[in-house]
């Protein structure tokens, strides 16, 4: 499931060849679905994984998209839906490793690029 939602978050933030128009499944996609996300019941186990795992790739598209309204939503995940996935159960593992990345990135106000993030410009190859 994780990967799943790694390759979705991947698509989110991909940028279309300039030949092909807008991108099909924008960044708005991304918005709607950890808001989606987090207003559902957390499930044990998982939860903690795909959030991290989406923020970890998308989360800096969306920081520079949507600025202050991103970090408040950072900050309700941070403040009330970490909690719930807390008592919800499950390893500790992902809810430490979420923690650590939603109190870094409040701490900073940055998120760092994913890791092989090549951007825009990986169409002009020739």
């Amino acid at each position: 499931m994780a990967g799943y939602v790694s390759l979705y978050a991947a698509i989110i933030i991909s940028s279309p060849p300039s030949s092909s128009g807008s991108h099909p499944h924008g960044l708005e996609h991304a918005w709607k679905w950890l808001s989606s996300v987090m207003n559902s019941e957390p499930l044990p186990g998982i939860t903690a994984t795909l959030i991290f795992n989406f923020l970890d790739i998308c989360g800096r598209r969306l920081m520079t998209t949507y600025g202050r309204q991103f970090w408040k939503l950072v900050e309700l995940l941070n403040a009330s839906f970490l909690p719930k996935i807390r008592t919800c159960g499950g390893d500790g593992g992902p809810i430490s490793r979420l923690e650590d990345f939603l109190s870094q990135s409040l701490k900073t106000r940055n998120i760092r690029e994913p890791h092989g993030f090549l951007g825009p410009n990986v169409w002009n190859v020739r």
